[in-house]
Formats: C-alpha cells, sequence, structure tokens
C-alpha cells in the first residue's frame, strides 16, 4: 500500500472530525441560526435607537416642565398677599338649588 494514499484518506476524515468539533464547541453555526441572531440583532439595534430617542424626549419635556415651574412660582411669589374676604361675592351664585 502506498502511503500517500493512506495519508489521503486519512486526512479527508480528520477535516470531517475538525468540523464536527467545532459544531459542537459551537464555532461553526447553521446559517439558519446565523440569519437568526442577525435579524434578533437588527431588531434590538432598532429598539436602542428609539428608546435613546424616546429618554432624549422626556429629558428635554422635563426641562421644560422644570423651566414653567420655576416660572410660575416667580410669578405666583411676585404678587401681593393679602387677606381674603368675600366680599363682593354673590352668595346666591355659590348656593345650591332650591329643592
Amino acid at each position: 500500500m502506498d502511503p500517500g494514499g493512506l495519508l489521503g484518506i486519512g486526512s479527508g476524515w480528520a477535516i470531517v472530525a475538525w468540523g464536527v468539533i467545532q459544531l459542537f464547541r459551537g464555532q461553526i453555526v447553521p446559517r439558519r441560526t446565523y440569519l437568526d441572531k442577525a435579524a434578533e440583532c437588527d431588531y434590538l439595534r432598532g429598539a436602542l435607537s428609539t428608546e435613546s430617542e424616546s429618554r432624549r424626549e422626556a429629558q428635554r419635556q422635563v426641562g421644560e416642565l422644570t423651566e414653567l415651574a420655576r416660572t410660575s412660582t416667580h410669578a405666583l411669589t411676585a404678587l401681593p398677599r393679602g387677606e381674603v374676604t368675600d366680599r363682593g361675592l354673590d352668595r346666591q351664585a355659590a348656593a345650591p338649588p332650591p329643592g
């Protein structure tokens, strides 16, 4: 028997064995699994982008509300303080209907 022929047969099985070992170790994945993971990755990137935009918008709105609250506080503290009386009020308008 010629040694080159045996080596040729052995190297083919070695390549198959190497592929099976790589497959079991998880270093080779089926194309369908790879495409599923790629689609999931794209979906998560889109979700992250949407979440980031939403967070920035929420921060902008909180800033606006803070500014409005600050302005309202300044306006209310600038009003003169006095005693509240019921003079000039129409008591009939606030009375319950007869009946």
